[in-house]
């Protein structure tokens, strides 16, 4: 933070004119970027490392204020051969500064779903009283789905219209960039169509304060969809807490996310009703982390339809679907598209079915059916599938008229991992595939490791990574106009 009424010292007022920052400074060539819920004003990134080389004798490992001041963001990075001495063009400069702010930004968050500190400290003295669908209802645009597709200008199926598929709950999304490295080096779950991801966090202190879905989707040039479960009261558990200690969430925002290098459209919430456990900090077991966790909002599931090629499609708004026949009227005219979704511990109703079947284009479930009877047969003639992924039970698939891919010894969850690239995994089958297309190989389960220290590796999350590829139905011959 710099001061510009103090008396300088010579030698900062050297530092200053050498590095141009004193320049930009009086000149007002500054930078407004978004720094968690407010902005900041800052000198073009290549200035400030400048001045930190001159001033201080060290290089910044990061293009402050977008990093987390550890690792180097090599995506935002001048190639080592670039110094002032090659004139680098203020066009070079604006892009890279770009690029950073773009995976920065979190103003759909700010402008969508921003709760202030206050209100939320206000909510968390509330807990317990069981007024949680109350405060929830309070909370703006909690049905409101992100989508960028700006990432990805589309993208093509895989021969015979195969969808390569990813699903990890990835426990905050803390370590989104180490996921990256997995995805871009390891066979099993390399160049994924879609990857389908649980408990990623917004502007929560344990995570970084950061959009880890928009920074993991940057990385990878996937467009991406993202849906808030819960806007948390605390900043999670009794260890993340510890570890938080003094530090602030800037925006408590945990969710689901959907991201693929196809086109992302008609997406869709489905959500329960919040119960009061969630809202207490009397322990519940797997409920709220021995009541250190006091949240608002409720289970979900976040759908969506992908294309090869940009098209208009429906936004739905808080949950509500056209009537029966215009929505298919209306699903008959759209390209050929898969239907995806991530769905974390929404419950088995007969609500939730109705509402699948129909979002999932199978009509109406069978009549004087119980809750799992019935398979579903896309009735849309250029839809080529239903696949969805996540935390759920075995028999959340037959809810929806899907059958589980997974066998019963793909064991998820918990995740440990050993030094020497070893794991271990279990007890519990969990993150489960559930389809109507074929499958055209097992479910693959990958630990979620880093082994990059042999003999003390990190584990990215409990649970583990799942794989799988499924084939679509044929194109159907007829004209898209």
């Amino acid at each position: 933070i710099e001061c510009k009424s103090r008396k300088q010292s010579p030698r900062e007022q050297k530092t200053q004119k050498q590095s141009k920052f004193a320049k930009h400074i009086e000149t007002g060539q500054l930078y407004t970027v978004p720094f968690g819920p407010t902005t900041i004003q800052t000198v073009c990134p290549l200035i400030l490392d400048k001045y930190i080389e001159l001033r201080y004798g060290k290089r910044s490992p990061c293009q402050y204020p977008f990093a987390d001041g550890i690792a180097e963001e090599f995506s935002v990075r001048l190639p080592s051969s670039i110094d002032e001495a090659t004139n680098v063009t203020e066009v070079v400069v604006r892009d890279i500064f770009q690029a950073d702010r773009s995976q920065a930004e979190m103003n759909f968050a700010l402008e969508n779903w921003y709760v202030p500190k206050k209100q939320r400290e206000e909510w968390w003295k509330q807990r317990g009283n069981q007024q949680q669908m109350v405060y929830t209802d309070q909370i703006p645009n909690l049905n409101k789905v992100e989508v960028d597709n700006s990432m990805s200008a589309g993208c093509r199926w895989g021969m015979n219209n195969t969808l390569k598929v990813i699903g990890w709950n990835a426990e905050r999304g803390t370590f989104w960039n180490k996921f990256y490295g997995m995805v871009d080096s390891m066979d099993d779950i390399k160049e994924p169509h879609v990857i389908l991801m649980n408990e990623m966090d917004i502007g929560m202190a344990r995570s970084g304060n950061v959009h880890t879905v928009r920074r993991l989707a940057h990385k990878l040039g996937m467009n991406y969809a993202f849906g808030v479960e819960f806007l948390e009261l605390t900043r999670g558990t009794r260890e993340e807490q510890e570890s938080t200690e003094g530090q602030r969430d800037a925006l408590s925002l945990h969710g689901n996310a959907i991201l693929t290098k196809c086109i992302i459209g008609e997406s869709m919430i489905l959500r329960d009703p919040l119960d009061h456990r969630y809202f207490s900090d009397k322990a519940h077991r797997g409920i709220n982390a021995n009541g250190y966790e006091v949240r608002l909002g409720g289970r979900m599931g976040l759908f969506a339809r992908i294309f090869e090629q940009p098209v208009k499609t429906l936004d739905f708004e808080e949950g509500k679907l056209p009537t029966d026949e215009g929505y298919y009227n209306y699903l008959n005219r759209l390209p050929p598209h898969f239907v995806v979704g991530n769905v974390h511990k929404l419950g088995e109703s007969k609500n939730n079915r109705k509402w699948l079947w129909n979002y999932y284009g199978f009509g109406h479930p069978p009549l004087n059916s119980t809750l799992y009877e019935g398979k579903g047969i896309d009735l849309p003639t250029q839809q080529k599938g239903v696949i969805i992924q996540g935390d759920f039970g075995p028999k959340f698939c037959a809810l929806g008229g899907l059958t589980k891919v997974n066998k019963n010894s793909d064991k998820t969850f918990r995740v440990k991992c050993l030094p020497n690239g070893k794991a271990n995994i279990g007890p519990l089958a969990a993150d489960y595939f559930c389809t109507n297309m074929k499958s055209n190989h097992p479910v693959k389960v990958t630990p979620s490791c880093d082994w990059s220290n042999k003999n003390s590796p990190l584990t990215l999350a409990d649970h583990a990574i799942v794989s799988t590829v499924v084939q679509g139905r044929e194109d159907a011959a007829r004209d898209i106009t």
